[in-house]
């Protein structure tokens, strides 16, 4: 044997040396793998069972007719209409809704009214306070501040006032 060595030759004992080796080697890494492969076949099957169970109930349902469900939605929503219809029906028999666009409008007229009002207190204010400070002397200081605190509270009235009518001509 051991001539067989020098020359480079591989007796059959050898390679039988070797592939028990290596199938002893695959073996243990069979053996290793095999709770692996358990474990992944056991979860499948768990899995499979599962959707087995939800699909059996999903084909046990009656299927959705869709024009019936629509049908249905639209004779609630017609339902709740007419309740509705029915209420302002009631309030416009008796006129209450028309008294209460009468109070809106009257709210309206006193508000631009009011500002109106505002508006003609604050210049002649302004007027007021000018003559006061014409007649006083070293007053023109104050005087230019104080005017230009009431401009502002006048132009204020006016956008008010231009907003309300505004809104009540947006109609």
């Amino acid at each position: 044997m051991a001539d067989d060595t020098v020359t480079g030759e591989v007796t059959l004992e050898d390679k039988i040396e070797r592939v028990r080796k290596q199938s002893f080697g695959q073996l243990w890494i069979g053996i290793g793998f095999l709770p692996v492969l358990l474990l992944v076949f056991v979860t499948g099957l768990v899995l499979l069972a599962n959707a087995h169970k939800t699909t059996i109930n999903m084909t046990a349902e009656k299927p959705e007719n869709r024009v019936e469900v629509f049908r249905s939605k639209v004779d609630g929503v017609k339902t709740q209409a007419e309740k509705q219809y029915a209420k302002y029906l009631s309030k416009m028999d008796d006129k209450s809704i028309f008294t209460v666009n009468e109070k809106f409008e009257i709210i309206y007229d006193l508000s631009t009214e009011s500002e109106e009002q505002y508006t003609g207190l604050l210049k002649t204010y302004q007027v007021m306070v000018y003559e006061t400070a014409s007649r006083v002397r070293g007053s023109g200081e104050w005087y230019y501040y104080y005017r230009q605190k009431i401009d502002r509270l006048v132009n204020t009235a006016k956008n008010r006032e231009q907003e309300l009518k505004q809104y009540f001509s947006q109609d």
